[in-house]
């Protein structure tokens, strides 16, 4: 496997107390930029290894579709508002949400946010419905990291708690059925 040296990036995850040294990377010739925060598989991770830039890309991202779909589908009937969200906007929101599993509030509030939009444009209602991706809930997990402690445990609790039917499922429509 080759890399595009053009495409990487050197990001220093250290605590704060820890003295960084200032090296320069390089791959294939190309000296690599060191930057504060970079996305991988959609996930923007920071050097702080918080969430608030990932959460404000990817509300950015869903306002943006969702505002598209408002110019676009302004005529169309609920149902098909709906399958537009589902498809378009809902997914940016959910992305990699087991690793960045929201637990502050003003992040919950972010999502919570293009969620009421959503529901009123599907709805083609100006009021507040609310259209909830999942209730936040308390951290079951123990970690000394606070940055950890409100990602893997949560979920993982979770995930243990299904019956073992759902978890085997063997496609996507057999999981669904099974959690609901």
């Amino acid at each position: 496997m080759s890399f595009n040296p053009t495409k990487c990036d050197v990001i220093r995850i250290a605590p704060c107390c820890r003295k960084i040294i200032d090296t320069k990377y390089s791959l294939h010739g190309h000296t690599l930029e060191v930057v504060d925060a970079s996305k991988y598989l959609g996930v923007t991770i920071t050097e702080s290894l918080t969430w608030e830039k990932h959460i404000v890309n990817i509300t950015c991202k869903a306002n943006r579709t969702l505002g598209f779909l408002r110019r676009n589908l302004r005529e169309c009937t609920p149902p098909v508002k709906k399958a537009s969200y589902k498809a378009m906007v809902r997914p940016s929101l959910e992305n990699a949400a087991t690793v960045w599993d929201q637990h502050l509030q003003n992040h919950i509030k972010a999502i919570e946010q293009v969620q009421r939009r959503a529901a009123r444009f599907t709805s083609s209602q100006t009021g507040t419905s609310k259209v909830v991706m999942r209730e936040p809930g308390a951290n079951t997990g123990y970690s000394r990291n606070q940055v950890l402690a409100n990602s893997f445990p949560r979920t993982v609790s979770e995930w243990n708690l299904l019956p073992a039917s759902t978890v085997s499922a063997p496609t996507m429509d057999a999981f669904s059925i099974g959690t609901i």
